[in-house]
């Protein structure tokens, strides 16, 4: 029953185009197809008429898809990691890479061709060294082109076996507005943070915050803070670098500048 209908189907699909097939060749008669571009033409709106028909997927005198350019998703296998796509940018985290050696990625374009410079990038085959931002062409169809930046991010190559700390957000499995009580250390080191003696204080994980990255809000109005034990990796004579990224309400932000010139 199946079969037949599938038949049936196509049966009627074919006479539907047959039919346009033969109105197009009826009322072309006298036309001037030298000028089918020309959209006061009535040759332009029957060409388009058929081109869909014959589900024809040509470009021709800009009738047909649009020339597409983009880079739909792209990850490196290895590594186990999917890059976030926003705009022109992809951005990609390593927790594991602690040296950058070549690597192959894998993406899916809408476009023609893909190149980094004058190199054609073929998806799982090519590698490249990702020790600095890869810019990938994308070339259409209709010749058109764009680009986008490549950015890898692996803080184990940057201080080696002398990181000590690395909070992530997105490490945490928890819903939008859930309480925080526990914030394990990604480093290896065991500088785990904790809120547990006063719950009110407690940050809130919030969803979609950074580049479609979750985050953790510090409120100053609930003392909102967290706290660990330990501090396996530090020692008084150390030096060392914070890298953080955050966001504040612009008043906060100048409180706090007012209260750096106080202290200076």
């Amino acid at each position: 029953m199946k079969m037949l209908r599938i038949v049936r189907h196509r049966s009627i699909l074919y006479f539907i185009i047959t039919l346009l097939t033969l109105y197009f060749f009826s009322h072309c008669k006298g036309e001037i197809f030298s000028n089918i571009c020309d959209p006061q033409s009535k040759a332009f709106y029957q060409t388009i008429a058929l081109k869909f028909a014959l589900n024809d997927k040509n470009v021709i005198c800009g009738v047909g898809p649009l020339a597409g350019k983009d880079i739909t998703a792209y990850s490196i296998p290895s590594l186990g990691i999917s890059g976030i796509i926003s705009d022109s940018n992809i951005s990609l985290v390593s927790d594991t890479l602690s040296s950058f050696t070549p690597l192959v990625a894998k993406f899916t374009t809408t476009g023609q061709s893909v190149s980094i410079g004058n190199v054609t990038q073929t998806s799982e085959v090519t590698s490249n060294s990702f020790s600095s931002n890869l810019v990938y062409t994308v070339t259409a169809t209709d010749g058109t082109s764009k680009d986008y930046t490549v950015t890898l991010t692996a803080p184990r190559t940057y201080g080696g076996s002398s990181l000590v700390l690395w909070f992530k957000a997105d490490s945490l499995n928890l819903s939008d507005g859930a309480n925080v009580q526990n914030w394990n250390d990604s480093s290896g080191r065991g500088n785990h943070l904790t809120q547990v003696t006063f719950p009110t204080r407690q940050p809130i994980y919030k969803l979609n915050q950074v580049n479609g990255l979750p985050a953790l809000n510090f409120a100053q109005a609930s003392l909102t803070s967290m706290s660990y034990s330990g501090g396996t990796g530090f020692a008084s004579i150390n030096s060392g670098s914070f890298f953080l990224v955050f966001k504040m309400p612009q008043i906060c932000f100048w409180l706090d500048l007012q209260m750096e010139e106080r202290l200076i």
